[in-house]
């Protein structure tokens, strides 16, 4: 490296063109050219962010004629967290590259009601959309609704079938056993498929510590109970979990739990910049920028 000479701007030296210096004073490099001193343009080289991207996930299927339906599919599960892994047991993403000045829109899917899960992402000029899929819907009893989707939602009595997770993402959901008086069928999750002896439990989540304790995001939705109207559950707020599926004469699953988006940046990196009131906490060298609505982050 060169140190340059510095000083404040009212210790300048009698000056000839092509001196630098750093001012204390402004906190610039500047140089002198044609009769004044300039300061000198520095801008920011571009830098890498580590991810986790989870959508929504999608909402129990509806039970009818006291029979069950299936959990639905945890959201999908995207990251880049070094030393982590992605949904369905893939290896951590690459980080993202962000340029200064770029605005990066964050949107956080909505946790599906009698639908599948919104989908989450991360676009920006001169970065490939980064999308998780919203999870799938437990199978209604009777009918056809989505249950393919970032986790595969679960199948139901005469609506068998499992619904298919994402490559990368999420598990596919379990299949019905076919006799009308076992629970349904469970969501498929980041981390596993619907476990069980009639596949009724939800398939496991993918546990992070981006924010610097453990959390684990994107779980399968519970098949619908066996006893007549159980309430099933939901996912909760920002968990990308599924909700339950109905068992009973008639009911609508639960509704999943909404998304989640956060990025891990270099303190030294970070711009302060944002929209949508995303949580910042700082951990080690960090800061975590942790969206919970949508947003933006100006690189």
């Amino acid at each position: 490296y060169l140190q340059l000479p510095s000083g404040t701007t009212a210790q300048r030296p009698s000056a000839a063109n092509g001196m630098m210096r750093y001012n204390e004073t402004e906190s610039k490099t500047e140089v002198y050219q044609g009769s004044q001193w300039n300061q000198i343009d520095v801008s920011s080289y571009p830098y890498t962010v580590q991810y986790v991207v989870v959508a929504g996930g999608g909402a129990g299927g509806y039970g009818a004629f006291s029979d069950a339906a299936g959990g639905a599919g945890g959201g999908g599960y995207r990251s880049s967290v070094t030393g982590e892994s992605s949904g369905r047991g893939a290896s951590a993403e690459s980080a993202m590259t962000v340029n200064p000045t770029t605005v990066y829109t964050i949107t956080v899917g909505a946790g599906g009601s009698n639908a599948v899960g919104g989908n989450s992402s991360i676009s920006g000029s001169g970065l490939t959309t980064i999308t998780s899929n919203g999870g799938g819907e437990g199978a209604d009893r009777q009918g056809s609704n989505t249950v393919d989707g970032g986790c595969g939602g679960g199948g139901a009595y005469l609506n068998t079938s499992a619904g298919s997770g994402t490559t990368g993402q999420g598990y596919d959901g379990g299949a019905y056993s076919g006799n009308p008086y076992h629970p349904g069928a469970a969501g498929g999750g980041a981390g596993g498929t619907a476990s069980g002896s009639d596949n009724e439990v939800g398939g496991a989540g993918v546990a992070t510590s981006i924010t610097g304790s453990s959390v684990t995001y994107a779980l399968g939705g519970h098949g619908g109970n066996t006893t007549n109207g159980t309430s099933p559950v939901a996912g909760g707020a920002n968990t990308g979990t599924g909700g339950g599926g109905y068992f009973g004469s008639g009911g609508q699953g639960a509704s999943g739990g909404s998304g989640i988006v956060i990025l891990k940046i270099l303190t030294a990196n970070y711009s302060g910049t944002t929209t949508g009131s995303p949580t910042v906490t700082t951990s080690g060298d960090y800061k975590i920028v942790k969206f919970t609505g949508s947003g933006t982050y100006t690189g």
